[in-house]
């Protein structure tokens, strides 16, 4: 099966590249670390070809709302057309709890790229992770105000592992109608269900 996984030398992107590979996936990794930008339509038909499943865990270079919206916008739109060209058959994004919930122009900026990948042909799983064990530094010191810190309430850390792509089986041509939340690092993870799916709308 062959997987392409777009910003695939990033904290998710390199983890699910190794998870997808020793379960036997033939995976292309596509980032601009590896001079392959997401908005180079040649270098992304050419990835896509005969690929069964994309995963994009593409993350925008700055928080600010402007930014972000602009990134994911663009990343989003050029992927799909290249997906939908090539015919393939699933698309994973990666997004965050919250977004389009709370007031945040990031999270604003990810619930507007799950909005186009909601609206496009193709069977679809978002993927929305907490924040990272490894960013909770940088998470606190964003919120040190004058008057103390700020932290978003229930925050809820997980481990970049967890939300990694975990296997290369591939999904039942379906669009999700629920989000995959990665498991709880202090419950059962054989606990943790996928999403429940419906059958692709219909014109």
């Amino acid at each position: 099966m062959k997987v392409v996984v777009a910003g695939a030398t990033g904290r998710i992107g390199s983890r699910s590249v190794t998870r997808l590979r020793d379960h036997g996936a033939q995976v292309v990794p596509l980032s601009r670390a590896l001079s392959v930008n997401a908005g180079d339509a040649h270098a992304l038909h050419r990835a896509l070809r005969g690929a069964q499943i994309l995963v994009n865990v593409t993350d925008a270079p700055s928080r600010q709302q402007d930014v972000s919206t602009t990134f994911f916008g663009e990343t989003t739109r050029s992927i799909l057309m290249a997906a939908r060209k090539a015919g393939a058959e699933h698309y994973v994004a990666l997004s965050a709890v919250g977004a389009g919930r709370v007031a945040s122009g990031y999270l604003r900026a990810q619930a507007a790229q799950e909005d186009l990948v909601r609206r496009s042909a193709l069977p679809y799983s978002p993927v929305r992770a907490t924040p990272f064990f490894a960013s909770g530094e940088s998470a606190v010191c964003a919120g040190v105000h004058a008057d103390g810190v700020h932290v978003a309430p229930l925050l809820r850390p997980v481990a970049a592992g967890d939300v990694a792509a975990p296997s290369p089986t591939p999904p039942s041509r379906c669009r999700c109608s629920a989000s995959w939340r990665p498991p709880d690092p202090r419950s059962d993870r054989s606990r943790t269900s996928p999403p429940t799916c419906s059958p692709p709308r219909t014109a």
